[in-house]
C-alpha cells in the first residue's frame, strides 16, 4: 500500500503474532528498533516483509548457527518456504539493501554468534526447509572457496 500512500496503524487488542521459534530467538525489528532511527528502522522491516523473515532464526539454515547465504545477499532462499501466507512484496530499493546488508553484518551476525542455539523440534517453523543440512553445509563451503 506504500505507493498509495495508505499506511496502516495497529489495532488497539492484541494481534496475532508468530511465537519465536525458542526462547532465544528474538524477532528483527526488536534488534533493528534499537540500533536504528524510526527511517532506518521502516527500512529494516521493508527488506524483512520482502525477505519473508520473522526472527532471528528465520535466517538460519535449519539446525545450524549459520546465516543461509541468500539471506545475506538480500535474496529468498529457494531451498526455505515460508509457512505464513505472506502478501507479494516487490524488492526494496538499492538503499534498503545496503541498509539491511549493514544490519546483517553489524547487529545480527554478532548477535547469532553469541547465540546458545537450541532448535526446538516441537516448535513449528516459519520455513519448511528443502535443503538438508548437509547439502547447506556444502554450498556454505564452496561459496566460501568460490
Amino acid at each position: 500500500m506504500e505507493p498509495y500512500g495508505i499506511s496502516l496503524v495497529p489495532a488497539q487488542q492484541t494481534i496475532w503474532c508468530p511465537l519465536p521459534i525458542t526462547t532465544n530467538d528474538l524477532p528483527i525489528m526488536e534488534i533493528a528498533v534499537k540500533h536504528f532511527s524510526k527511517k532506518g528502522s521502516k527500512m529494516i522491516n521493508r527488506f524483512r516483509l520482502f525477505l519473508q523473515i520473522i526472527s532471528v532464526y528465520d535466517l538460519l539454515i535449519y539446525k545450524t548457527n549459520r546465516m543461509h547465504p541468500a539471506y545475506i545477499k538480500g535474496e529468498i532462499p529457494i531451498s526455505q518456504n515460508s509457512t505464513i501466507a505472506w502478501p507479494a512484496y516487490p524488492r526494496p530499493p538499492k538503499n534498503y539493501w545496503k541498509l539491511w546488508h549493514s544490519f546483517i553484518h553489524f547487529h545480527i551476525e554478532p548477535y547469532v554468534q553469541k547465540l546458545p542455539l537450541q532448535w526446538n523440534t516441537h516448535t513449528s517453523l516459519h520455513f519448511s526447509s528443502s535443503l538438508n543440512t548437509d547439502t547447506a553445509t556444502t554450498y556454505t563451503n564452496w561459496k566460501m572457496i568460490n
